[in-house]
């Protein structure tokens, strides 16, 4: 899927945007996710208790470089929402296309 930034640049990004999509059975619908990359490598493995370490699998320090909240987009008013939260928090504003909100599964692994 390409993502196209309307605010901010892919050259030179922020590090943290909305990252907005259509309702692919509703184009009038909206919805967002935050996300972040970090600027630091993390090993997740070292934060996690013994007892999930299973469930995270070989997941090392180059794994997790960024995450979205919430996992899954959330519908938002319109699109004027999304921009005066961007121009609040100078974050980017990146378009992802139409996503299909009945299949949550497949909006998770899209953004994350």
């Amino acid at each position: 899927m390409d993502f196209t930034f309307e605010k901010g640049s892919e050259q030179s990004p922020r590090g943290h945007a909305l990252i907005y999509f259509h309702n692919s059975q509703d184009a009038s619908e909206l919805l967002a996710t935050y996300m972040i990359v970090f600027p630091i490598q993390t090993d997740v493995s070292k934060y996690v208790p013994p007892f999930l370490l299973n469930q995270i699998g070989e997941m090392g320090a180059n794994e997790l470089s960024a995450f979205a909240f919430p996992p899954a987009p959330e519908p938002m008013a319109d699109f004027d929402e999304i921009e005066k939260l961007a121009e609040a928090r100078e974050d980017d504003i990146i378009y992802g296309g139409s996503i299909n909100t009945t299949d949550v599964i497949s909006m998770i692994g899209l953004v994350n």
